[in-house]
């Protein structure tokens, strides 16, 4: 079965001034969803969206287009960045005041969705 899969860079930023940090706990909790799976997790909650319900896209996890740490950019002197490196799913991000990192996930797309738009016009939301 030929795949076809989307390269999606995703941008966070704790904007947060003072003591405020934000924590992804892993990143196998990024989630797309169409505006059908929006309107029903909405409806019935987030908690519901697991492995038994199955979404339209779903991240790569493993091999070559596993989840890649492109940037993750620190205003603190004492913290190091990192600079483009794997990333397990399991890997939680922590982003202090003003810090940015830069993540590169594949998602596997639909058999019936040939090109790109096809994909963003369809996914509505990115949770995170």
């Amino acid at each position: 079965q030929d795949m076809r899969y989307l390269e999606l860079k995703l941008c966070l930023q704790n904007t947060k001034s003072g003591f405020g940090t934000i924590c992804i706990p892993s990143i196998d909790m990024i989630r797309m969803a169409t505006l059908e799976e929006d309107d029903y997790f909405n409806a019935w909650g987030w908690d519901k969206c697991d492995y038994d319900y199955p979404l339209t896209f779903n991240m790569v996890k493993h091999g070559p287009w596993a989840p890649k740490l492109l940037l993750h950019q620190c205003v603190d002197s004492e913290r190091s960045c990192d600079i483009e490196r794997e990333l397990d799913v399991k890997d939680a991000i922590i982003l202090r005041p003003f810090e940015v990192v830069i993540l590169s996930i594949h998602i596997a797309c639909p058999f019936e969705m040939s090109y790109e738009t096809d994909v963003l016009s369809t996914m509505s939301s990115i949770r995170v």
